[in-house]
């Protein structure tokens, strides 16, 4: 049986999803900007959703920022 829109439409959906729940787990294990903004540079297809959390994440792993 051939996909339907509604299953590329939920296909899609769903790689988003892991996709968010992937960087949430990276920020939660210590992700740093430089991190995000490499990832950015290197696929910024993927990665540039999350560019608006550059200021909210650490600018090394040591810092308490």
């Amino acid at each position: 049986m051939k996909p339907t829109a509604r299953d590329y439409f939920y296909q899609a959906h769903n790689r988003m999803a892991e996709g968010n729940q992937a960087f949430l787990h990276m920020v939660a294990t210590g992700m740093t900007r430089q991190h995000l903004t490499q990832l950015i540079e290197t696929r910024p297809s993927v990665w540039s959703r999350f560019i608006a959390w550059l200021h909210m994440l650490p600018a090394n792993p040591k810092s308490k920022e």
